[in-house]
């Protein structure tokens, strides 16, 4: 369960040095296995909220409980622990190292849990999501919608209780989207999934929205 109580994330306007709120959330519960996808237009701060339930950065105010934990609580290097522990986070611009093939990419994710790495498990779940054959490619070597993969691969591949995708499928033509989608569904059956979109299809496919230029306090979902 993820609770986020009076939270506000801004920035400093660098030209004025005023305080820019960017996001105000009073309450919002989201339930164990819940299944949301956060709409709304750029500048309306859903990337900051991932980022926000992640612990990549810390709000300004208020607090984040995930599955018990406060994060809002924690060190740097604690959040950091406890994302590698309990989240999987599939990057828009998919954040995958150059130099390394995908087995190695998924493989480099598993160890930040501290627990090292383990080639089988990281070439199960590549060849699950159907890269058997592009094991040992390197990012340029993959399509769009197999650099996804690997992104999701890594993503799942720690078997973490909360799943954030920040516009999986916005550089995905309309049939890899649709794969790409059920992908997520199918690896997120008892875990919270929460996925940032601007596309009305890829809203379709969720029950629970939420948008935040239209939210109100003590909103809940759940």
């Amino acid at each position: 369960m993820i609770e986020l109580k009076n939270i506000e994330k801004g920035y400093r306007n660098p030209e004025t040095g005023s305080y820019e709120s960017v996001i105000q959330i009073p309450q919002l519960t989201i339930g164990a296995k819940d299944h949301i996808a956060i709409a709304g237009p750029s500048g309306t701060g859903k990337t900051t909220l991932l980022h926000l339930l992640s612990g990549l950065i810390s709000p300004d105010k208020g607090s984040i409980v995930l599955n018990g934990t406060d994060i809002t609580s924690l060190s740097e290097s604690g959040r950091d622990r406890f994302r590698a522990d309990n989240i999987g986070y599939i990057f828009q611009s998919f954040n995958l190292l150059d130099g390394y093939t995908a087995l190695e990419n998924v493989m480099l994710g598993m160890t930040f849990t501290g627990k090292g790495s383990d080639k089988a498990k990281a070439t199960e779940t590549l060849k699950s999501l159907g890269l058997a054959e592009r094991l040992h490619y390197k990012p340029s070597e993959l399509s769009t919608g197999q650099q996804q993969r690997v992104c999701i691969a890594r993503a799942i591949v720690n078997n973490p209780k909360i799943i954030l995708a920040d516009e999986p499928t916005g550089n995905l033509d309309p049939a890899t989207t649709r794969e790409i989608l059920a992908i997520l569904k199918e690896n997120a059956k008892d875990k919270i999934l929460i996925i940032v979109t601007h596309e009305s299809e890829v809203l379709d496919q969720f029950e629970n929205h939420l948008d935040l230029l239209k939210f109100k306090p003590q909103e809940q979902l759940s």
